[in-house]
């Protein structure tokens, strides 16, 4: 009788499977509470712990992707303007700066602008040749550079409106696609691509004297709209390939915001409402891994002196990715002045998580840590000595993706 020969991935899977099954069957004559081991309801005892715990989870919730704020007065004022005005001309900047004052010469609430100075100011356009300069480059760093205001009132009619400014910075990053001639050229060609190989039938040659009807604007038109589609679908998957191929490149950013208080939307009665401070860098490591560094420092001066803190909080990450392996190692933590009694001035936590590719279209995973549980969602999971392990069709921490 022929013995039916299995795939080592297969049989790796089945493995894993097996594995699995078993981690499950205690569990699931556990309690309920128990087997939640990373529900955020969970209760704790040790009010220190609690209290530690709830720094952590500051510190997680500041640090959600690793990047600084593309609006920093937007994040001082804790808000998602709805509308934000992007003036591309010095004309408009003035204008956008008119809108944020009423007829009484007080701030606007909602009010919300962000700039760049190379497209605003005279003189300070920044050509390609100029962007794509090696080194030290001082055009590179205006092309890149975006101020921003921001207005908002807290809740109440007798609350003060905070004036927020912000600025962002783009040191160098190693995977702007504006800087890459491959990229540039093949961007080029694809576009040349999308151009009529020949006269477009059924309009004349230039110089001739027939006018402009109904017919020759529609047939233009639906030219010019396939024209942009074609354009649009190549440019589209050229940027999807570039980033995966460039998603663990190195890079450094840094952002500021402050705020004032104004009192009843006066300008003259204002009060300085506090800091804040952004910086992250990646780090490229081989070709599958990258490091990721933060860090955030805050500055709030409340409406008293008791409200007063500081917080800085921190974090690094270790990615790893490739066709079969993805994973990440992660430390994050908060440290605070001015806290409440009771409370700790810091507090640190860690997750990691990895998977494996066993088969096609089939991912293991395993992990600890609330991060890990907030990424990963396999279809099947099972927890086991508190780590999560999962099985899933698809990948879930690919950071290429």
């Amino acid at each position: 009788m022929a013995r039916s020969r299995l795939t080592p991935g297969v049989r790796a899977a089945l493995i894993c499977w097996a594995m699995l099954v078993a981690a499950t069957v205690p569990l699931a004559a556990q309690d309920a509470d128990t087997t939640q081991v990373d529900d955020d309801t969970t209760t704790i005892d040790d009010a220190e712990s609690d209290s530690a715990d709830l720094v952590r989870r500051a510190a997680a919730s500041v640090i959600s992707s690793y990047s600084v704020p593309d609006m920093p007065a937007a994040a001082f004022l804790g808000t998602t303007p709805a509308t934000i005005a992007r003036p591309a001309t010095a004309r408009d900047f003035l204008i956008g700066l008119a809108s944020g004052v009423d007829e009484h010469g007080q701030a606007r609430q909602g009010f919300a602008l962000e700039a760049s100075p190379s497209a605003i100011v005279p003189g300070f356009g920044v050509s390609l040749e100029q962007y794509r300069e090696p080194g030290v480059n001082p055009r590179y760093l205006l092309a890149n550079l975006l101020i921003s205001l921001g207005a908002a009132r807290a809740a109440g009619d007798t609350a003060p409106t905070v004036l927020a400014y912000g600025v962002r910075v783009t040191l160098f990053d190693r995977g702007d696609p504006m800087r890459d001639p491959a990229f540039l050229e093949a961007l080029g060609d694809s576009i040349a691509r999308c151009r009529p190989r020949a006269p477009i039938p059924g309009i004349p040659r230039a110089g001739s004297s027939t006018g402009m009807n109904a017919l020759l604007r529609d047939l233009l038109a639906e030219h010019h709209d396939r024209a942009v589609r074609c354009m649009d679908s190549h440019t589209r998957k050229l940027a999807r390939r570039y980033a995966r191929a460039h998603w663990n490149a190195s890079s450094l950013y840094v952002a500021y915001a402050g705020g004032e208080q104004l009192r009843r939307g006066s300008f003259a009665r204002r009060r300085h409402a506090g800091d804040r401070a952004w910086a992250t860098s990646a780090l490229r490591v081989g070709g599958i891994g990258q490091t990721l560094l933060y860090a955030d420092w805050t500055h709030d001066r409340g409406d008293a002196a008791p409200d007063v803190f500081d917080a800085f909080s921190y974090g690094a990450r270790f990615n790893v990715g490739s066709e079969s392996v993805n994973g990440f190692a992660e430390l994050l933590g908060q440290a605070r002045s001015g806290t409440p009694a009771g409370v700790p001035g810091r507090a640190t936590a860690w997750s990691a998580g990895l998977e494996l590719r066993a088969a096609e279209s089939l991912w293991i995973s395993a992990g600890l840590g609330e991060r890990f549980r907030r990424t990963a969602a396999p279809e099947v999971v099972a927890v086991l000595a508190s780590v999560r392990w999962g099985i899933a069709l698809r990948s879930w921490l690919s950071p290429a993706e």
